[in-house]
């Protein structure tokens, strides 16, 4: 699959030529890799580009804005930029869009990882009322139920774990001696 350099390289000869229509294609081509072009601007740490390439997909909708936005949260992720994920995090739940069960995942995952289950749990509680909960990794429920009960917090515990017992979720072997 060609990349950003690629893609722009193309335009600019397809362009040089006067071929504006077989430009506008390519554009439209670009659009829909979209996920791959912002990955690759994380990663490159040009965010802010990112940002702007997830506004243009969107708003040609090429792509949703879930699928954009999860993109964007696990690049920021992956290149240790976890406090702007999380605030990126938070304002896609606050504007009514759903992430996807391993953008969800990966968020409550690493707010544990950091010794923060009160966040982690209330951020929980905020994508259950969005009904996104259902696709989040199982053993984020044993590894949150965990931290909590270590941590002392033993109201929120007791939600969650009612909420397991609810869902059917069982604790997992590795985190039930926690």
């Amino acid at each position: 699959m060609p990349n950003l350099v690629a893609y722009s390289t193309l335009l600019a000869g397809v362009c040089r030529f006067g071929s504006v229509d077989k430009a506008m294609e390519l554009l439209e081509q670009m659009e829909k890799e979209g996920g791959d072009l912002i990955k690759g601007l994380c990663v490159d740490g040009q965010v802010e580009e990112a940002y702007t390439l997830v506004d243009r997909v969107v708003g040609r909708g090429s792509v949703l804005y879930g699928e954009c936005y999860s993109s964007l949260l696990l690049c920021l992720m992956s290149i240790k930029k976890t406090e702007e994920a999380e605030k990126l995090f938070r304002r896609v739940l606050a504007s009514g869009v759903r992430p996807d069960g391993l953008a969800c995942s990966v968020m409550i995952r690493e707010l544990c990882s950091e010794e923060r289950m009160l966040d982690a749990f209330y951020l929980y509680n905020e994508i259950e009322k969005m009904g996104s909960i259902s696709t989040i990794d199982s053993d984020i429920y044993s590894i949150l139920l965990g931290g909590l009960c270590q941590e002392g917090h033993s109201v929120e515990a007791a939600k969650l774990a009612r909420i397991m017992f609810e869902k059917r979720i069982c604790l997992q072997g590795q985190y039930a001696n926690k």
